[in-house]
Protein backbone atom coordinates (compact mmCIF):
# COMPACT_ATOMS: atom_id res chain seq x y z
CA UNK A 1 0.00 0.00 0.00
CA UNK A 2 2.60 2.54 0.77
CA UNK A 3 4.63 1.52 -2.26
CA UNK A 4 1.26 2.43 -4.22
CA UNK A 5 0.70 5.88 -2.36
CA UNK A 6 4.35 7.04 -3.46
CA UNK A 7 3.78 5.54 -7.56
CA UNK A 8 0.55 7.83 -7.21
CA UNK A 9 2.44 10.60 -5.54
CA UNK A 10 4.90 10.27 -8.89
CA UNK A 11 2.15 10.91 -10.94
CA UNK A 12 1.10 14.15 -9.00
CA UNK A 13 4.66 15.49 -9.20
CA UNK A 14 4.75 14.92 -13.07
CA UNK A 15 1.27 17.52 -12.92
CA UNK A 16 3.40 20.23 -10.97
CA UNK A 17 4.92 22.07 -13.93
CA UNK A 18 1.68 21.83 -15.82
CA UNK A 19 -0.65 22.81 -13.24
CA UNK A 20 1.36 25.59 -12.03
CA UNK A 21 2.20 27.33 -15.00
CA UNK A 22 -0.56 29.05 -16.10
CA UNK A 23 0.11 33.09 -14.95
CA UNK A 24 3.54 32.42 -17.00
CA UNK A 25 1.60 33.95 -20.54
CA UNK A 26 0.53 37.23 -18.71
CA UNK A 27 3.69 38.27 -17.80
CA UNK A 28 4.82 39.19 -14.18
CA UNK A 29 1.81 40.93 -13.00
CA UNK A 30 0.43 38.73 -9.80
CA UNK A 31 -3.52 40.33 -9.95
CA UNK A 32 -4.19 42.56 -7.86
CA UNK A 33 -7.02 41.43 -4.64
CA UNK A 34 -7.01 38.24 -6.01
CA UNK A 35 -9.02 38.92 -8.42
CA UNK A 36 -9.44 36.15 -10.73
CA UNK A 37 -7.55 36.08 -14.38
CA UNK A 38 -9.34 33.07 -15.99
CA UNK A 39 -13.11 33.52 -15.52
CA UNK A 40 -15.58 36.57 -15.85
CA UNK A 41 -18.95 36.80 -15.45
CA UNK A 42 -21.65 39.48 -17.34
CA UNK A 43 -25.64 39.73 -16.07
CA UNK A 44 -27.48 39.64 -18.90
CA UNK A 45 -30.16 42.37 -19.77
CA UNK A 46 -32.89 39.77 -20.01
CA UNK A 47 -32.03 37.76 -17.45
CA UNK A 48 -29.71 35.66 -16.11
CA UNK A 49 -25.45 35.41 -16.35
CA UNK A 50 -22.69 35.20 -19.44
CA UNK A 51 -20.09 32.91 -18.37
CA UNK A 52 -16.88 33.24 -19.69
CA UNK A 53 -13.73 30.85 -19.37
CA UNK A 54 -10.49 31.55 -20.59
CA UNK A 55 -7.61 29.32 -20.93
CA UNK A 56 -4.10 30.50 -19.12
CA UNK A 57 -2.80 28.37 -22.27
CA UNK A 58 -3.72 29.67 -25.41
CA UNK A 59 -5.61 32.42 -24.42
CA UNK A 60 -8.85 30.21 -26.13
CA UNK A 61 -12.63 30.93 -24.57
CA UNK A 62 -15.96 28.96 -23.69
CA UNK A 63 -18.68 30.78 -23.03
CA UNK A 64 -21.75 29.99 -21.29
CA UNK A 65 -24.98 31.60 -21.61
CA UNK A 66 -26.77 30.44 -17.78
CA UNK A 67 -30.63 31.47 -18.55
CA UNK A 68 -32.20 30.50 -15.25
CA UNK A 69 -30.71 28.04 -12.45
CA UNK A 70 -29.22 24.56 -13.17
CA UNK A 71 -30.41 21.72 -11.98
CA UNK A 72 -28.23 18.92 -13.30
CA UNK A 73 -24.63 19.58 -13.26
CA UNK A 74 -21.57 17.08 -14.07
CA UNK A 75 -18.33 17.67 -12.18
CA UNK A 76 -15.06 16.33 -13.06
CA UNK A 77 -13.27 17.91 -9.50
CA UNK A 78 -13.83 17.47 -5.95
CA UNK A 79 -13.53 21.33 -5.75
CA UNK A 80 -16.14 21.89 -7.83
CA UNK A 81 -18.24 19.78 -5.45
CA UNK A 82 -16.41 21.77 -2.68
CA UNK A 83 -17.90 25.18 -4.18
CA UNK A 84 -21.30 24.18 -4.59
CA UNK A 85 -21.75 22.51 -1.27
CA UNK A 86 -20.67 25.73 0.53
CA UNK A 87 -23.61 27.66 -1.63
CA UNK A 88 -26.03 24.64 0.21
CA UNK A 89 -26.08 23.33 -3.64
CA UNK A 90 -24.12 20.06 -3.94
CA UNK A 91 -27.97 18.60 -4.64
CA UNK A 92 -27.87 19.99 -8.27
CA UNK A 93 -24.62 17.14 -8.75
CA UNK A 94 -26.23 14.26 -11.15
CA UNK A 95 -22.17 12.74 -11.39
CA UNK A 96 -18.60 13.36 -10.33
CA UNK A 97 -15.42 12.12 -11.33
CA UNK A 98 -14.66 10.01 -7.70
CA UNK A 99 -16.94 10.64 -5.98
CA UNK A 100 -15.29 8.05 -3.41
CA UNK A 101 -12.88 10.92 -2.76
CA UNK A 102 -15.05 13.51 -1.45
CA UNK A 103 -14.46 14.32 1.90
CA UNK A 104 -17.97 13.62 4.00
CA UNK A 105 -16.70 13.83 7.32
CA UNK A 106 -17.98 16.59 9.77
CA UNK A 107 -17.33 19.34 6.81
CA UNK A 108 -21.09 20.85 7.43
CA UNK A 109 -20.69 21.04 11.08
CA UNK A 110 -16.90 22.32 11.49
CA UNK A 111 -16.83 24.47 8.61
CA UNK A 112 -20.26 25.94 7.89
CA UNK A 113 -22.04 25.68 10.78
CA UNK A 114 -22.68 25.78 14.92
CA UNK A 115 -25.47 25.40 17.10
CA UNK A 116 -26.39 28.90 17.59
CA UNK A 117 -26.77 30.50 21.30
CA UNK A 118 -30.59 31.44 20.73
CA UNK A 119 -32.47 28.69 19.60
CA UNK A 120 -29.72 26.50 18.76
CA UNK A 121 -30.23 26.46 15.03
CA UNK A 122 -28.24 26.05 12.46
CA UNK A 123 -26.14 28.60 11.01
CA UNK A 124 -24.75 29.59 7.74
CA UNK A 125 -21.52 30.59 6.62
CA UNK A 126 -23.51 33.07 3.99
CA UNK A 127 -23.98 34.91 7.02
CA UNK A 128 -20.74 34.49 8.68
CA UNK A 129 -19.46 37.94 9.76
CA UNK A 130 -16.07 39.00 9.43
CA UNK A 131 -12.79 37.72 11.81
CA UNK A 132 -10.97 40.67 13.40
CA UNK A 133 -8.42 39.27 13.65
CA UNK A 134 -5.84 36.96 13.73
CA UNK A 135 -5.26 37.50 17.85
CA UNK A 136 -9.06 38.23 18.76
CA UNK A 137 -10.75 35.83 15.77
CA UNK A 138 -13.81 33.60 16.82
CA UNK A 139 -12.49 29.75 16.50
CA UNK A 140 -15.52 27.94 13.72
CA UNK A 141 -16.63 25.01 15.79
CA UNK A 142 -14.20 22.26 14.86
CA UNK A 143 -13.95 18.86 15.69
CA UNK A 144 -10.58 18.89 15.66
CA UNK A 145 -7.31 18.06 17.94
CA UNK A 146 -6.06 20.44 20.45
CA UNK A 147 -2.62 20.21 20.43
CA UNK A 148 -0.67 21.77 23.24
CA UNK A 149 2.41 24.15 22.17
CA UNK A 150 3.87 25.75 25.15
CA UNK A 151 5.53 22.88 27.67
CA UNK A 152 7.40 19.91 26.09
CA UNK A 153 5.36 18.03 28.82
CA UNK A 154 2.24 18.52 27.48
CA UNK A 155 3.69 18.36 23.70
CA UNK A 156 4.42 14.68 24.83
CA UNK A 157 0.82 14.32 25.96
CA UNK A 158 -0.30 15.28 22.85
CA UNK A 159 2.35 13.31 20.72
CA UNK A 160 1.01 10.25 22.58
CA UNK A 161 -2.45 10.91 21.92
CA UNK A 162 -2.04 11.44 17.86
CA UNK A 163 0.24 8.58 17.79
CA UNK A 164 -1.92 5.97 19.31
CA UNK A 165 -4.75 7.43 17.16
CA UNK A 166 -3.18 7.76 14.03
CA UNK A 167 0.49 6.16 13.68
CA UNK A 168 -0.94 3.51 11.46
CA UNK A 169 -2.58 5.77 9.33
CA UNK A 170 -0.39 5.55 6.26
CA UNK A 171 -1.35 9.13 5.57
CA UNK A 172 -0.23 10.52 2.60
CA UNK A 173 0.03 13.71 -0.02
CA UNK A 174 1.93 14.82 -3.09
CA UNK A 175 4.39 17.51 -3.81
CA UNK A 176 2.11 21.16 -3.35
CA UNK A 177 3.95 23.11 -5.44
CA UNK A 178 0.69 23.28 -7.45
CA UNK A 179 -3.12 22.68 -7.14
CA UNK A 180 -4.42 19.43 -6.70
CA UNK A 181 -7.78 17.97 -6.96
CA UNK A 182 -9.39 14.60 -6.93
CA UNK A 183 -10.41 13.56 -10.50
CA UNK A 184 -11.72 10.27 -10.94
CA UNK A 185 -9.73 6.86 -10.59
CA UNK A 186 -6.18 5.51 -11.60
CA UNK A 187 -3.05 7.37 -11.61
CA UNK A 188 -3.90 9.44 -14.64
CA UNK A 189 -6.51 11.17 -12.15
CA UNK A 190 -3.54 13.14 -10.15
CA UNK A 191 -2.32 14.82 -13.08
CA UNK A 192 -4.45 17.28 -11.53
CA UNK A 193 -2.28 16.30 -8.29
CA UNK A 194 -4.87 15.52 -5.71
CA UNK A 195 -2.66 13.59 -2.53
CA UNK A 196 -2.83 9.85 -2.22
CA UNK A 197 -4.28 6.82 -1.08
CA UNK A 198 -4.60 6.21 2.97
CA UNK A 199 -6.79 4.96 5.97
CA UNK A 200 -8.87 6.72 7.89
CA UNK A 201 -8.21 9.42 9.97
CA UNK A 202 -9.33 8.78 13.67
CA UNK A 203 -10.90 11.46 15.53
CA UNK A 204 -8.44 13.10 18.25
CA UNK A 205 -11.10 14.36 20.22
CA UNK A 206 -12.93 17.92 19.99
CA UNK A 207 -12.66 21.50 20.45
CA UNK A 208 -14.78 23.50 22.61
CA UNK A 209 -18.03 24.81 20.79
CA UNK A 210 -17.67 28.97 20.84
CA UNK A 211 -20.73 30.72 21.10
CA UNK A 212 -19.06 33.38 19.14
CA UNK A 213 -17.64 30.93 16.75
CA UNK A 214 -17.92 33.69 13.49
CA UNK A 215 -21.30 32.01 12.20
CA UNK A 216 -24.30 33.11 12.21
CA UNK A 217 -28.35 32.14 11.68
CA UNK A 218 -28.85 30.59 8.46
CA UNK A 219 -29.44 32.00 5.58
CA UNK A 220 -33.35 31.80 4.43
CA UNK A 221 -33.72 30.24 0.79
CA UNK A 222 -35.95 32.28 -1.62
CA UNK A 223 -39.21 30.57 -0.17
CA UNK A 224 -38.00 30.45 3.26
CA UNK A 225 -36.15 27.20 3.13
CA UNK A 226 -32.90 26.75 4.47
CA UNK A 227 -30.29 27.42 1.85
CA UNK A 228 -27.94 23.94 2.74
CA UNK A 229 -29.13 20.91 0.46
CA UNK A 230 -26.50 18.46 0.75
CA UNK A 231 -26.07 15.70 -2.21
CA UNK A 232 -25.70 12.43 -0.60
CA UNK A 233 -22.99 11.23 -2.26
CA UNK A 234 -24.45 7.59 -2.36
CA UNK A 235 -26.84 9.29 -4.51
CA UNK A 236 -23.77 10.34 -7.05
CA UNK A 237 -23.24 8.21 -9.99
CA UNK A 238 -19.43 7.79 -10.51
CA UNK A 239 -18.44 9.38 -14.56
CA UNK A 240 -15.30 7.91 -14.76
CA UNK A 241 -12.32 10.30 -15.03
CA UNK A 242 -10.94 12.41 -18.34
CA UNK A 243 -8.62 9.19 -18.79
CA UNK A 244 -11.32 6.55 -18.72
CA UNK A 245 -14.63 8.64 -18.80
CA UNK A 246 -18.06 6.49 -18.89
CA UNK A 247 -20.04 7.97 -21.34
CA UNK A 248 -22.97 5.44 -21.26
CA UNK A 249 -23.03 7.39 -17.71
CA UNK A 250 -23.13 10.30 -18.52
CA UNK A 251 -25.22 10.31 -21.33
CA UNK A 252 -28.04 8.61 -19.34
CA UNK A 253 -27.85 11.83 -16.69
CA UNK A 254 -28.54 14.43 -19.13
CA UNK A 255 -26.63 17.10 -17.25
CA UNK A 256 -27.15 20.50 -18.63
CA UNK A 257 -23.30 21.15 -18.48
CA UNK A 258 -20.47 18.86 -17.35
CA UNK A 259 -17.29 20.98 -15.39
CA UNK A 260 -13.72 19.86 -16.52
CA UNK A 261 -10.31 21.16 -16.06
CA UNK A 262 -7.59 21.87 -18.36
CA UNK A 263 -3.64 20.93 -18.20
CA UNK A 264 -2.43 22.02 -21.59
CA UNK A 265 -3.63 24.44 -24.19
CA UNK A 266 -4.69 21.13 -26.50
CA UNK A 267 -8.13 19.90 -25.91
CA UNK A 268 -9.01 16.68 -24.30
CA UNK A 269 -10.30 13.43 -26.26
CA UNK A 270 -12.85 13.76 -23.49
CA UNK A 271 -14.28 17.08 -24.25
CA UNK A 272 -13.96 16.93 -27.72
CA UNK A 273 -16.11 13.81 -27.55
CA UNK A 274 -19.10 15.65 -25.14
CA UNK A 275 -19.37 18.45 -27.55
CA UNK A 276 -19.63 15.78 -30.27
CA UNK A 277 -22.55 14.55 -28.04
CA UNK A 278 -24.28 17.30 -27.88
CA UNK A 279 -23.18 17.94 -24.33
CA UNK A 280 -22.24 21.26 -22.91
CA UNK A 281 -18.78 21.57 -21.48
CA UNK A 282 -17.19 24.74 -19.55
CA UNK A 283 -13.72 24.29 -18.55
CA UNK A 284 -13.00 25.57 -14.90
CA UNK A 285 -9.29 27.08 -14.47
CA UNK A 286 -9.49 27.97 -10.91
CA UNK A 287 -6.25 25.74 -10.32
CA UNK A 288 -4.67 27.55 -12.24
CA UNK A 289 -5.10 30.95 -10.66
CA UNK A 290 -2.17 32.34 -8.62
CA UNK A 291 -3.42 33.99 -5.92
CA UNK A 292 -5.75 31.76 -3.23
CA UNK A 293 -8.17 34.48 -3.12
CA UNK A 294 -8.68 34.38 -7.16
CA UNK A 295 -8.94 31.01 -6.57
CA UNK A 296 -12.21 31.63 -3.62
CA UNK A 297 -13.65 34.13 -6.25
CA UNK A 298 -15.02 31.21 -8.80
CA UNK A 299 -17.88 30.52 -6.26
CA UNK A 300 -19.52 33.45 -8.16
CA UNK A 301 -19.52 31.21 -11.40
CA UNK A 302 -20.89 28.26 -8.96
CA UNK A 303 -23.49 30.97 -7.86
CA UNK A 304 -24.36 31.97 -11.57
CA UNK A 305 -24.78 28.41 -12.43
CA UNK A 306 -27.18 27.82 -9.69
CA UNK A 307 -29.10 30.98 -9.32
CA UNK A 308 -27.32 31.16 -5.84
CA UNK A 309 -25.05 35.01 -6.94
CA UNK A 310 -26.33 36.47 -3.54
CA UNK A 311 -24.95 33.92 -1.06
CA UNK A 312 -22.08 33.33 -3.20
CA UNK A 313 -20.97 37.19 -3.28
CA UNK A 314 -21.87 37.32 0.41
CA UNK A 315 -19.66 33.93 1.41
CA UNK A 316 -16.80 35.54 -0.91
CA UNK A 317 -16.89 38.76 0.88
CA UNK A 318 -16.11 36.75 4.49
CA UNK A 319 -13.54 34.86 3.12
CA UNK A 320 -11.80 37.85 1.61
CA UNK A 321 -12.55 39.82 4.91
CA UNK A 322 -11.08 37.43 6.80
CA UNK A 323 -8.17 36.73 4.79
CA UNK A 324 -7.08 40.21 5.04
CA UNK A 325 -7.25 40.26 8.30
CA UNK A 326 -5.05 37.80 8.80
CA UNK A 327 -2.44 38.91 6.62
CA UNK A 328 -2.81 42.26 8.24
CA UNK A 329 -2.35 41.26 11.12
CA UNK A 330 0.24 39.26 10.25
CA UNK A 331 2.07 42.52 9.05
CA UNK A 332 1.20 44.53 12.02
CA UNK A 333 2.76 42.13 14.44
CA UNK A 334 5.99 42.86 12.94
CA UNK A 335 6.91 39.13 13.02
CA UNK A 336 10.50 37.72 11.56
CA UNK A 337 9.43 36.01 8.60
CA UNK A 338 9.75 32.59 8.99
CA UNK A 339 11.95 30.52 6.32
CA UNK A 340 9.75 27.74 4.97
CA UNK A 341 11.17 24.29 3.32
CA UNK A 342 8.75 23.20 1.21
CA UNK A 343 7.60 19.49 0.19
CA UNK A 344 9.97 16.48 0.00
CA UNK A 345 11.35 14.30 -3.05
CA UNK A 346 10.44 11.75 -5.35
CA UNK A 347 13.49 10.52 -7.63
CA UNK A 348 15.76 13.57 -6.34
CA UNK A 349 12.88 15.69 -8.30
CA UNK A 350 12.30 18.11 -5.57
CA UNK A 351 9.50 20.53 -6.23
CA UNK A 352 9.45 24.11 -5.21
CA UNK A 353 6.92 26.40 -6.47
CA UNK A 354 7.94 30.09 -7.53
CA UNK A 355 6.99 33.24 -6.02
CA UNK A 356 3.75 33.93 -7.91
CA UNK A 357 2.44 30.64 -6.71
CA UNK A 358 -0.67 30.69 -4.90
CA UNK A 359 0.97 28.60 -1.90
CA UNK A 360 3.81 30.78 -1.62
CA UNK A 361 1.51 33.78 -1.58
CA UNK A 362 -0.31 32.24 1.20
CA UNK A 363 2.88 31.06 3.02
CA UNK A 364 4.41 34.98 2.24
CA UNK A 365 0.40 36.53 3.81
CA UNK A 366 0.96 33.66 6.70
CA UNK A 367 4.92 35.59 7.69
CA UNK A 368 6.87 33.36 5.87
CA UNK A 369 9.49 32.97 2.90
CA UNK A 370 9.43 30.32 1.34
CA UNK A 371 13.03 28.77 0.25
CA UNK A 372 14.39 28.47 -3.16
CA UNK A 373 11.56 30.03 -5.12
CA UNK A 374 12.31 31.67 -8.07
CA UNK A 375 11.31 35.34 -8.33
CA UNK A 376 8.51 37.14 -10.74
CA UNK A 377 7.30 33.64 -11.92
CA UNK A 378 4.14 31.07 -11.24
CA UNK A 379 5.50 28.23 -12.22
CA UNK A 380 7.33 25.13 -9.84
CA UNK A 381 10.90 24.52 -10.73
CA UNK A 382 12.91 21.21 -9.56
CA UNK A 383 15.54 21.41 -7.50
CA UNK A 384 17.97 18.86 -6.35
CA UNK A 385 18.31 16.69 -2.42
CA UNK A 386 21.85 18.42 -2.24
CA UNK A 387 20.14 21.75 -3.08
CA UNK A 388 17.67 21.38 -0.81
CA UNK A 389 20.13 19.77 1.96
CA UNK A 390 21.99 23.22 1.80
CA UNK A 391 18.58 24.83 2.27
CA UNK A 392 18.33 23.16 5.33
CA UNK A 393 20.68 24.97 6.71
CA UNK A 394 18.66 28.16 6.88
CA UNK A 395 15.58 26.89 7.28
CA UNK A 396 13.14 26.54 10.57
CA UNK A 397 9.91 24.93 9.14
CA UNK A 398 9.00 22.42 6.94
CA UNK A 399 5.81 21.91 5.40
CA UNK A 400 4.16 19.85 3.04
CA UNK A 401 6.10 16.78 3.37
CA UNK A 402 4.27 14.58 0.73
CA UNK A 403 2.74 11.35 2.11
CA UNK A 404 4.22 11.12 5.49
CA UNK A 405 2.49 11.10 8.97
CA UNK A 406 4.30 10.97 11.07
CA UNK A 407 8.21 12.15 12.03
CA UNK A 408 9.34 8.26 11.30
CA UNK A 409 8.26 8.53 8.14
CA UNK A 410 9.66 11.30 7.28
CA UNK A 411 13.38 10.22 8.62
CA UNK A 412 12.60 6.81 6.65
CA UNK A 413 12.53 8.66 2.78
CA UNK A 414 15.95 9.37 3.14
CA UNK A 415 19.39 9.32 6.11
CA UNK A 416 20.29 12.72 5.25
CA UNK A 417 16.59 14.21 6.67
CA UNK A 418 17.77 13.33 10.25
CA UNK A 419 20.65 16.09 9.92
CA UNK A 420 18.13 18.62 8.14
CA UNK A 421 15.42 18.09 10.62
CA UNK A 422 18.09 19.16 13.28
CA UNK A 423 18.85 21.97 11.37
CA UNK A 424 15.75 22.93 11.31
CA UNK A 425 14.83 22.11 14.68
CA UNK A 426 17.52 23.91 15.77
CA UNK A 427 16.80 27.10 13.65
CA UNK A 428 13.43 27.47 15.32
CA UNK A 429 14.95 27.71 18.34
CA UNK A 430 14.21 31.28 20.13
CA UNK A 431 11.05 31.77 17.13
CA UNK A 432 8.63 29.50 18.45
CA UNK A 433 7.28 28.13 22.00
CA UNK A 434 9.80 25.31 23.29
CA UNK A 435 8.22 22.16 22.12
CA UNK A 436 6.47 23.45 19.33
CA UNK A 437 6.63 21.26 16.00
CA UNK A 438 8.41 22.77 12.87
CA UNK A 439 7.02 19.89 10.56
CA UNK A 440 3.46 20.33 9.46
CA UNK A 441 1.59 18.36 6.78
CA UNK A 442 -1.41 19.26 5.34
CA UNK A 443 -3.19 15.96 5.60
CA UNK A 444 -5.29 16.27 8.63
CA UNK A 445 -8.70 15.99 6.87
CA UNK A 446 -8.14 12.60 4.92
CA UNK A 447 -10.63 10.23 4.16
CA UNK A 448 -9.75 6.30 3.45
CA UNK A 449 -9.33 7.20 -0.33
CA UNK A 450 -7.14 9.87 0.25
CA UNK A 451 -9.35 12.47 -0.36
CA UNK A 452 -8.02 15.92 0.98
CA UNK A 453 -10.44 18.48 2.63
CA UNK A 454 -7.77 21.69 1.52
CA UNK A 455 -8.93 21.05 -1.72
CA UNK A 456 -12.35 20.78 -0.90
CA UNK A 457 -13.55 23.02 1.65
CA UNK A 458 -10.08 24.98 1.36
CA UNK A 459 -10.00 25.84 -2.14
CA UNK A 460 -13.40 27.75 -1.41
CA UNK A 461 -11.97 28.85 2.18
CA UNK A 462 -8.24 30.31 2.09
CA UNK A 463 -8.74 32.52 5.17
CA UNK A 464 -9.20 29.23 7.42
CA UNK A 465 -5.60 27.70 5.60
CA UNK A 466 -4.30 30.81 5.97
CA UNK A 467 -5.09 30.83 9.72
CA UNK A 468 -3.73 27.28 10.17
CA UNK A 469 -0.15 28.49 8.30
CA UNK A 470 -0.45 31.95 10.50
CA UNK A 471 -0.79 30.12 13.89
CA UNK A 472 2.00 27.69 12.45
CA UNK A 473 4.72 29.85 12.03
CA UNK A 474 3.61 32.63 14.35
CA UNK A 475 1.79 31.05 17.34
CA UNK A 476 0.39 33.58 19.45
CA UNK A 477 -1.80 30.75 21.80
CA UNK A 478 -1.49 28.07 24.49
CA UNK A 479 -3.29 25.82 21.44
CA UNK A 480 -4.20 25.97 18.18
CA UNK A 481 -6.84 24.81 16.78
CA UNK A 482 -5.62 23.78 13.25
CA UNK A 483 -8.09 22.60 10.45
CA UNK A 484 -6.55 21.35 7.50
CA UNK A 485 -2.89 20.64 9.24
CA UNK A 486 -1.70 18.12 11.60
CA UNK A 487 1.97 18.17 13.22
CA UNK A 488 4.51 15.54 12.21
CA UNK A 489 6.29 14.15 15.70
Amino acid sequence: MRYFCRLIWYFAALGTLLCSCGGSHHGDRLVEAGEPEFFSIVERPQGGWTVVSVSPFDGSSDTLVVDKPMTNIIVMSTSHYGFLDALGRSDVISGISGPDYLWTGDFPSELRASEASSGGSTASLCEAPPLASLRSAPVPPLTVPRVAWVSPSRLASAASSIINGEAAAGLASPDHGRPRHARGRGPDRWRGSENLFSQTLREMGGAERSEESGLAEPAAGRNGEEVHRRQPTSALADVGYDGAPDYETIVSLRPEVVLTYAVSGVESPFVGRLKRLGIKVLTVNEHLERHPLARAAYIRLFGALTGEMAAADSILSVVRTNYTAIAEDIKERGVTPRKVLLNIPYNDQWFVPASDNYLTVMIHDAGGTVLGCEEGKAASTVMSVEKAYSLSKEADCWLNVGWCSTEKDLLGVNPIFSDMLKAIKANATGMVPDGFPVVWNDNKRVNAKGGNDIWQSGVVRPDLVLRDLAGILHPIEDNNNVIYYKPII
